[in-house]
């Protein structure tokens, strides 16, 4: 005895398991996937740690020398604003390691801003010392 419809039922039954099958080969391809996109990503992570790692990190080396020919002529004084854009580092780290004590270039202050003498700015750059050092090689000699 055949119950009506049984062919049917099997045909929907046999396409449901081939579709689910389908499913279950797109789902391991896709997690293969996006576990070699996550190793690349690692790889390249920490290959960018360790470039970052290996990278100088002195002030010297963020200068951008370019932007020296563009100080005018005669110019004796360069503002945190200035010296910052030179540097390639932000005033505000400027006045905040001014202020801390930790600012390798003698400063003046004139009015309510920071101004930096360029004779100082050559000899830290000459020397890489910062001037409290400079200050005491003087006294010593």
């Amino acid at each position: 005895m055949q119950i009506a419809g049984s062919d049917g039922c099997k045909k929907r039954t046999s396409e449901i398991i081939r579709n689910l099958e389908y499913l279950i080969t797109q789902t391991v391809l896709l997690e293969r996937g996006l576990r070699q996109i996550k190793e690349q990503f690692l790889i390249q992570l920490h290959a960018e740690q360790k470039e970052e790692k290996d990278k100088p990190s002195s002030i010297e080396n963020r200068i951008r020398i370019t932007e020296w020919n563009d100080i005018p002529q005669g110019k004796r004084f360069l503002t945190a604003k200035e010296l910052g854009l030179y540097w390639g580092i932000s005033h505000a780290t400027i006045h905040n390691q001014v202020s801390t004590g930790t600012f390798p270039i003698r400063h003046k202050k004139i009015g309510r801003t920071l101004q930096f003498d360029m004779k100082e700015i050559l000899e830290y750059l000459d020397t890489s010392a910062p001037f409290w050092e400079r200050d005491k090689q003087k006294t010593t000699k």
